[in-house]
Formats: structure tokens, sequence, C-alpha cells
């Protein structure tokens, strides 16, 4: 499937413009092809961005996974461009665009991986468990450093955290000032420094040792 056989699947957007809310059931997923996409939540009682994306990103496709509802609103910063499929047609687009179907397996293992995550966060049964094994979650996800380094700095902010750990910005704030006030982390607007991933490592192993 060459590149202008993909134009049977173009949907223009306007600036401000709404691609899908939140909490609605999707059965479509799409690609940025060109322009700004915003994606926003609701958390507590803030809309919060959560992601800017660029040509070449794909979202919305946790609808083609499972039948859950949407978990953002998607909203146009610009004039954009997006293809939009569904799981009829993801068919045809795996097999006749091989370069888009490694991502799109890359981007759903990737989303499978990220759900079995959150979930054995949250099984944890206190607020702090939840934040560290959270915290710990990021850290895999980094680039690897030096195997001396037992500090990290995570690009991270706490609304992010109170999301992946299924708790209001207040409870998860909470809890990190607690490290902070023992000097065992740093925490600004855009980042979380962590100084011990070790300890942080040997807490959750006992915990879930313990459950």
């Amino acid at each position: 499937m060459e590149s202008n056989s993909l134009n049977r699947f173009a949907i223009t957007y306007k600036a401000g413009d709404i691609i899908f809310c939140e909490h609605e059931i999707g059965d479509k997923f799409f690609m940025l092809k060109g322009g700004r996409i915003k994606l926003m939540r609701v958390i507590g009682d803030t809309e919060k961005t959560i992601a800017i994306l660029q040509a070449g990103d794909f979202f919305g496709e946790m609808s083609i996974l499972n039948d859950n509802p949407r978990n953002s609103t998607a909203i146009a910063l610009e004039e954009s461009t997006v293809l939009s499929f569904t799981k009829e047609n993801l068919g045809l687009l795996v097999k006749n665009n091989p370069t888009m179907c490694i991502a799109l397996l890359k981007l759903f293992s990737k989303r499978i991986y990220d759900q079995r995550r959150q979930l054995q966060i949250l099984q944890l049964d206190d607020d702090v468990s939840k934040v560290v094994d959270v915290l710990l979650m990021l850290i895999d996800g980094l680039p690897p450093q030096s195997a001396n380094e037992n500090a990290r700095a995570i690009p991270v902010n706490v609304e992010t955290v109170a999301n992946w750990a299924g708790l209001s910005v207040d409870s998860a704030r909470h809890v990190l000032n607690a490290y902070v006030s023992q000097r065992k982390m740093i925490v600004s607007p855009e980042q979380i420094i962590v100084n011990n991933i070790s300890e942080l490592q040997r807490f959750i192993n006992n915990k879930r040792k313990v459950n």
C-alpha cells in the first residue's frame, strides 16, 4: 500500500476540532499525518495535557486492543490531517504496508505491557507502594545507564505519577513530599530525581513478598 493509497483514510481537522472525547466508546485509531494534536485528560477537577502529538504518531489505538472507553480527549492544535483506521481495515493496512505494520506491533506491545504493569501497581494496597512502583516502572523505561549509578532523573510530573498510580494528585504529592523531606527525592514541575533506586526496589520487593 503506497502512501497515496492511504489518502482514502485521511481526515482533516481545523484548529480546535475535537477528534474524540474522554470516556466515549471508540472504534477507530489514528495516525497523525500532518499538524499537531493535543491529548488531554481530566485529573481531579482539572484538565491536564498529557501529550502533544507530531506527524507520524499513532493515537486512540487502545480502542483496537480492547473495548474500554477512551482515556483521553484529542484536540487539533492547528489544521491537522489524520489517517483513520478501524478494526476492519487494519488487516489491509498490515498486509500492504510492512513498515507501518512493524510500528503498530511495537506500539501495541508497549500498550499491552503498560496495562499489565499498571495492574501490578494498582494491586498494591497502599499509596506509598503505588507511587514507588510507578517511579520504578518509569525508570525501567529510560535509556540504560552505568550499572554503578543509583540515582536517576525521571522526566515526569506529579500528575502523571498520580494517573499511573490511580491516586489523586494530592495523594501522590503527599507521598513524594515525604521522600523529599527525607532527602531521598527531588521533585520539580519537569522531573523527579530519585536518589537511591536500590532502596525503592528493595521496598517494593519486600512489599510483594508480604502480599
